[in-house]
């Protein structure tokens, strides 16, 4: 019987390249229920947010400003499947402004 992880990462993002916010670990499948991002600065910041899966990019957010102060609920609520080491990756566009909170399924596959 497969078991299954229901848990939350977080992270603010302290640079401006590229940051793995999540990775799904080997011999797990993952489902993301929740992605969302905080901005704390006191002016709009871009992010772009991209899923590899298979060493493949596929973009979900390109270069969108957010307002200061303000929540993004990048899935809202359609989850996204991911298999082992398929990674979820946030580029902020202003340092230590950021935060990312995701909250994933993960579910062991044995293989």
């Amino acid at each position: 019987m497969a078991g299954t992880n229901l848990r939350t990462v977080g992270q603010l993002l302290t640079g401006t390249s590229a940051t793995v916010v999540y990775t799904c670990p080997a011999h797990y499948d993952a489902i993301i229920r929740t992605l969302h991002i905080n901005n704390l600065h006191s002016s709009a910041v871009n992010l772009t947010i991209k899923a590899v899966l298979s060493s493949t990019d596929l973009p979900i957010v390109t270069t969108h400003s957010m307002d200061n102060d303000t929540l993004l609920d990048v899935l809202n609520s359609n989850p996204i499947a991911l298999n082992a080491t398929d990674t979820v990756v946030v580029t902020a566009g202003t340092a230590n402004k950021l935060n990312v909170v995701v909250t994933v399924e993960e579910v062991f596959t044995g293989v």
